[in-house]
C-alpha cells in the first residue's frame, strides 16, 4: 500500500466513477482500476460495489477505509507542513471551492494578495453553490470553501470574513411608471407583482430571501410568476433583456447599475443582509498552503477593523 493508492481510492471514492478519477488525476482510466484493484487484493475485501455501471457506491468494507484512508493522508500533510515550516517555505496546492458571489467578487482580491506574497502555492477554484461548497469541505474535496451560509454542522469551522445585501433588480425604467426611482424602497404588493427570476435551491441568495419571506407570512409561491435559473450573469442578462426582475447580491450588480442596464431597489419589510464565511473541515489536517492562506484571511480581516 503506498499513498498514491489511497489518493486514487479518495479521488474514485469523491466522484464515484473511474473515468472522471482518472481525468482528475491525470491518469489512464486502466491505471486508476488496476491500482484500485491492486489495494483490494492487498487487504483482502471489495471496497467498492461495481454493480452499477454508471456510479460506483463504497461497500460497508469501503467506508471504514474511507476514514482510515483519509486519516493517513492527513498525517502525511502534516508531517509535510512541518517539514515546511522548519523550511520557512510555503508551498503545495491550495483547493478552494466558493459559491457564486464570493468567488467572483471577493476571493480574487484576497487571492491577489495572497498570490504575492506565497508565489509557489498552487491554487484551484470551483465555482458552485454554497450547498455544493459545504458538501465538497465535507467530503475533502475542497481545502477551504467561502460560502454566503452557515450549516449546523460541529465538523465545520467557520470565519466571518465580509458582508453582503441583496437588492432588487428590475429592467430600467420597468417601475417609472409607477413612480419609482431606482434607489427607492418598493411596497411588497409591488414586489410580489413582478416575474421573478430565482437562483437554485442550494443558493445562499435564495435561501436568505425564503427565510426573510417566511418571517413575514410569505412564500415565493406569492409571486405573479417564477423563472429559475441557476447561473448569476444569466440571471443579469435576463433581467436586462426584460425577461424579469430578480434579488442579488449589491456586489454583482454595481456593474450593471452603472451601465444603466438594470434599476435597484430596497424591498419594504425585509432585512436582506449576510455575511461571507470561510469554512474548512476541523478533523482534516490542513497543508501548509491552506493554513497559510487561513492566516491571511484573519490578517486582512483585522487589518480592515484596524483601519475603521
Amino acid at each position: 500500500m503506498d499513498l498514491e493508492q489511497l489518493n486514487i481510492f479518495i479521488k474514485v471514492a469523491t466522484l464515484k466513477n473511474f473515468t472522471r478519477a482518472a481525468e482528475s488525476l491525470y491518469l489512464s482510466q486502466p491505471t486508476i482500476s488496476s491500482r484500485v484493484k491492486a489495494l483490494e487484493e492487498e487487504i483482502g475485501v471489495l471496497l467498492f460495489d461495481r454493480s452499477r455501471s454508471r456510479e460506483l457506491s463504497l461497500t460497508e468494507q469501503g467506508i471504514l477505509f474511507w476514514d482510515y484512508a483519509q486519516q493517513m493522508l492527513n498525517l502525511y500533510n502534516e508531517f509535510l507542513q512541518n517539514i515546511n515550516l522548519e523550511q520557512n517555505s510555503v508551498s503545495g496546492y491550495l483547493r478552494i471551492g466558493a459559491s457564486s458571489v464570493p468567488g467572483i467578487f471577493i476571493l480574487p482580491i484576497l487571492l491577489n494578495g495572497f498570490k504575492k506574497q506565497y508565489n509557489r502555492v498552487k491554487t484551484s477554484v470551483l465555482i458552485k453553490d454554497s450547498a455544493e461548497v459545504i458538501d465538497g469541505v465535507l467530503d475533502y474535496i475542497f481545502d477551504i470553501g467561502i460560502v454566503g451560509y452557515r450549516e449546523s454542522d460541529p465538523r465545520l469551522i467557520y470565519l466571518d470574513i465580509a458582508e453582503d445585501e441583496l437588492c432588487l433588480i428590475t429592467p430600467a425604467g420597468l417601475l417609472d411608471e409607477k413612480g419609482f426611482s431606482s434607489g427607492d424602497t418598493v411596497p411588497l404588493e409591488t414586489f410580489f407583482n413582478l416575474d421573478l427570476i430565482l437562483r437554485e435551491p442550494g443558493s445562499a441568495t435564495r435561501r436568505v430571501l425564503e427565510q426573510q419571506l417566511n418571517e413575514i407570512g410569505f412564500t415565493t409561491n406569492d409571486f405573479k410568476s417564477i423563472m429559475y435559473m441557476d447561473d448569476l450573469e444569466g440571471i443579469k442578462q435576463s433581467v436586462r433583456q426584460g425577461l424579469g426582475s430578480s434579488v442579488v447580491s449589491r456586489y454583482s450588480v454595481e456593474d450593471y447599475l452603472t451601465a444603466g442596464f438594470v434599476d435597484v431597489y430596497n424591498i419594504e419589510s425585509l432585512i436582506l443582509k449576510r455575511r461571507f464565511y470561510l469554512v474548512y473541515h476541523q478533523n482534516r489536517v490542513l497543508n501548509i498552503a491552506s493554513m497559510s492562506f487561513i492566516q491571511h484571511i484573519q490578517d486582512n480581516i483585522a487589518n480592515q477593523t484596524m483601519k475603521k
